[in-house]
């Protein structure tokens, strides 16, 4: 019946043997305890009868063992007790013969988690490819010598029927449109849309415009017939992948924008964050940036993306645990300290300082992060990105976050980098005292990841982050003076 429904090649008469025989053998465990169970009151009335008080005890012993044995058994590993286990069997050693060597294979997407380390992957099979702007040879090209406009580019204007519908626009006026459809070309400067080659399955009924561009069927059953398995547990891969496409031209990004355009930016990431954060499925939302051939991203054009999660990431767990273990103990926000108090104070924190606006400071981090990364922190303790309200909080954040990535550009030679928030999860209450959010800049060179760190964990620096402030504030003062002599045009 599995074969007749999926439309799978038959399996080896072995493995289907193997199948068909488990749910037998989880009959006849049925029936074992059973017996036991009976065996055991039997012999529970006679030590009563005979001992009294003490027989007694001795059972409420024996039955608490018993009680325990029985759990343990229940939650062993090695057997499902799914009456339907024999068929999704059979569907999924079939699916891997469909599978192979097959390039329009069904989408899926699943979230594995590794019991070992604790860690999680997302595998995103099938489904429509995305498209590689970046050469083989990356890092030949400066970004404002790519063409200003590529017919080719599913971000630019002309290709917006090519994109799901807009999840919200800003027209040429910068006036925010939320009607949802399509943009015309030139009356638009930033549109969200959902990302037609989504690592995650948007949840049924998000999207309400009637375009099946971004949403997938996804056959997650194929890929685990007992995906409840302590050891070896999967969930489905449901989730948001917004893209805001941060401007209209093709070979720009913020360090060549002027800073109403990434004002636009930070607008767009909060009106989609707070709309896929309030959703029940989503447990938690990164906002990333990746610019660069070595970024991970695979289009020139500019954008930034909001990837909606249907589990908390471990690496977040572990920071949100240090900072509620200082709370604890300091009673103080450990951001607070780290990223705002000692970098505006008179210690050696302050010379990993690299600027202080009047909402913000930006530091180079003690440790963990590569050469020339920047953390940018709010002054006022706020947990949740999405809390940040249009102000002049956000304008100070847009100007700071083009000054910080202007340095980054011009003073690496146009390297890659990826921008990201850390945040807290939705769940967490708005007001909570020991966490807030921050933002951080990761310069991207192509070697931070050798044997050692893959290996045993601790990240190789050769140049010590009080030396890379020192390079950054330089880069900084350069760009805020070249950009007071040439200021940037729309």
């Amino acid at each position: 019946p599995g074969r007749r429904k999926w439309g799978l090649p038959s399996i080896r008469c072995s493995e289907q043997a193997s199948s068909k025989s488990k749910p037998m053998r989880g009959r006849h465990r049925e029936r074992w305890k059973y017996g036991f169970a009976v065996c055991a009151g039997a012999a529970a009335g006679a030590l009563v009868a005979t001992k009294g008080k003490e027989g007694l005890l001795v059972c409420g012993g024996v039955a608490g063992v018993g009680a325990l044995f029985a759990v343990l058994w229940e939650r062993l590993p090695h057997r499902s007790h799914d009456p339907g286990f024999a068929k999704k069997n059979q569907v999924f050693w079939a699916s891997i013969d469909a599978r192979r060597g097959n390039q329009d294979a069904d989408p899926i997407r699943i979230l594995r988690a590794d019991v070992l380390s604790g860690g999680w992957s997302l595998f995103k099979v099938g489904g429509k490819k995305k498209q590689i702007q970046y050469g083989s040879q990356p890092g030949r090209l400066r970004l404002e010598e790519h063409e200003p406009h590529l017919s080719t580019c599913p971000l630019c204007p002309g290709n917006e029927k090519n994109c799901p519908p807009d999840s919200v626009r800003f027209n040429k006026a910068r006036e925010l449109e939320n009607d949802g459809g399509w943009s015309e070309p030139g009356e638009w400067i930033l549109r969200a849309v959902r990302n037609d080659s989504p690592m995650l399955a948007p949840p049924p009924g998000f999207y309400r415009d009637g375009s099946s561009r971004g949403i997938l069927d996804c056959r997650n059953e194929l890929t685990n017939p007992n995906p409840d398995h302590p050891l070896y547990p999967q969930i489905d891969g449901v989730g948001v992948t917004e893209v805001i496409i941060e401007s209209a031209t093709h070979n720009v990004c913020p360090a060549l924008q002027p800073v109403e355009d990434v004002l636009l930016t930070l607008r767009a990431l909060l009106i989609r964050g707070r709309e896929i954060e309030a959703h029940p499925k989503i447990k938690y939302a990164v906002y990333v940036k990746q610019q660069g051939p070595l970024s991970g991203g695979s289009l020139v054009h500019p954008h930034s993306q909001i990837l909606g999660t249907p589990f908390i990431p471990p690496a977040v767990k572990k920071r949100i645990k240090s900072c509620q273990r200082y709370f604890m103990r300091a009673k103080q926000c450990l951001v607070c300290r780290t990223l705002v108090s000692d970098p505006c104070g008179t210690g050696a924190a302050s010379a990993r300082t690299v600027a202080v606006t009047e909402h913000f400071v930006a530091t180079v981090p003690y440790s963990g992060a590569p050469t020339n990364a920047i953390y940018l922190a709010p002054k006022r303790h706020m947990c949740r990105f999405v809390d940040l309200e249009d102000g002049p909080e956000l304008t100070d954040l847009a100007h700071t976050v083009r000054r910080l990535l202007g340095a980054i550009y011009f003073g690496l030679d146009g390297c890659s980098y990826n921008l990201m928030v850390y945040s807290m999860p939705p769940a967490h209450p708005a007001d909570a005292p020991g966490m807030h959010w921050f933002l951080a800049i990761y310069p991207r060179t192509g070697n931070e990841y050798g044997g050692f760190t893959l290996a045993a964990g601790p990240r190789v620096c050769t140049q010590l982050p009080e030396d890379d402030c020192v390079f950054l504030r330089e880069k900084l003062r350069e760009f805020d003076e070249q950009d007071k002599d040439e200021p940037q045009t729309p």
